[in-house]
């Protein structure tokens, strides 16, 4: 059987970073996406996020970053719809079972999964599932050129988001379940007629004609208090539920588990949102550091 120096298990940025930096040092390798397309989450929930961390640029356009990416790896290394489903660690090698049948062997595999095949989370709200007005992944902003939105969410993506709309509207209020966001502040801090409702969740919706037209927002602190709100767009940002294999490797339901090395077994590494460790930031800059480290074990 054929052994392959390294796989990648995942086409998301931070494989697509591994990928590039292995085409600098001419070295063959393989990635194995699961679906048609490379970008994971970016491309379908972030295409026209902002990126403000990466040592390379001092801002990118997320799109424009995978884009990036893709233009310095050979797509003929890539094999889509290559979902892994079976992963066997054995003393010089690792055995990976693609679609439940074809089976590959590798050296060393590097897990850049980020978090599985994503189902966005929602509201969970009477006449959610018929709106056509309430987005979980925005592909083109300008929809929201001079609307009424509403953002849901208080994480860097959702606080991201809320940033990127108000270029199109300024009419835009953020609501949150918490008193404080779980993002950086600073990324909304210059958004001057932006509305917060922080402790605040979703009550109900009035839904006229597949249009949700008012939600309904409840107090944490006091469940009398409701916040009814008009809008035109509805923006839910609450992140996504992982939908993957574990494999049969050390993980909890934060991530694979790995070493000071990013080592998950003898010859399996993982990077970026598919691992955990303390202090772990999910991040696109940190997971590329974490590759930078695996690279000098694969030497």
């Amino acid at each position: 059987m054929l052994i392959n120096k390294i796989i990648i298990i995942g086409g998301g940025p931070i494989g697509l970073f591994l990928a590039s930096k292995l085409e600098e040092c001419h070295k063959p390798y393989l990635l194995f996406e699961a679906t048609s397309t490379l970008g994971g989450q970016i491309t379908n929930f972030y295409p026209i996020k902002e990126i403000v961390d990466l040592e390379e640029f001092s801002s990118i356009n997320s799109g424009d970053y995978i884009k990036y990416l893709i233009n310095k790896i050979n797509l003929d290394n890539v094999r889509f719809n290559y979902e892994v489903t079976a992963l066997n660690d054995k003393e010089e090698y690792v055995i990976i079972q693609v679609n439940h049948q074809d089976e590959y062997c590798a050296r060393n595999v590097i897990l850049t999964t980020g978090l599985g095949f994503p189902t966005p989370r929602k509201l969970n709200l009477e006449g959610e599932s018929i709106a056509t007005n309430i987005y979980y992944a925005i592909k083109d902003f300008s929809l929201f050129k001079n609307k009424k939105v509403l953002v849901f969410g208080g994480g860097d993506s959702a606080l991201d988001l809320t940033k990127e709309i108000y270029h199109y509207t300024h009419d835009v209020s953020l609501i949150h379940r918490r008193d404080e966001f779980r993002g950086d502040k600073k990324t909304i801090e210059n958004l001057k007629e932006l509305k917060i409702y922080l402790s605040y969740i979703p009550h109900s919706l009035k839904v006229e004609d597949n249009i949700c037209t008012k939600i309904t927002i409840q107090s944490v602190k006091d469940e009398r208090e409701l916040i009814e709100l008009n809008c035109d767009y509805i923006v839910v940002n609450y992140g996504s539920i992982p939908s993957k294999n574990n494999f049969a490797l050390p993980h909890d339901n934060l991530g694979y588990l790995v070493n000071d090395k990013y080592q998950i077994s003898q010859h399996i590494f993982g990077a970026g949102d598919a691992i955990y460790y303390h202090n772990k930031k999910k991040r696109i800059e940190p997971g590329n550091k974490e590759i930078l480290e695996i690279l000098k074990q694969l030497n």
